[in-house]
């Protein structure tokens, strides 16, 4: 079990050293009243989807 707990870190230390110029800190986006949830984004991409789905059924 030790075993595999090492080697998830392992993993995710190298995933972190290989995209640390591409990862967002969140805490300093906040701080300086920047963007941190893509929420909004995702309504609108959910409403529509459903609009889409709604004309398919009336077909």
């Amino acid at each position: 079990m030790v075993g595999k707990l090492l080697k998830g870190v392992r993993q995710l230390r190298i995933y972190i050293e290989n995209n640390r110029d591409f990862l967002v800190n969140y805490s300093e986006r906040y701080r300086n009243g920047g963007t941190i949830s893509s929420a909004f984004m995702e309504s609108t991409v959910n409403w529509v989807i459903s609009k889409r789905m709604i004309k398919k059924q009336s077909m």
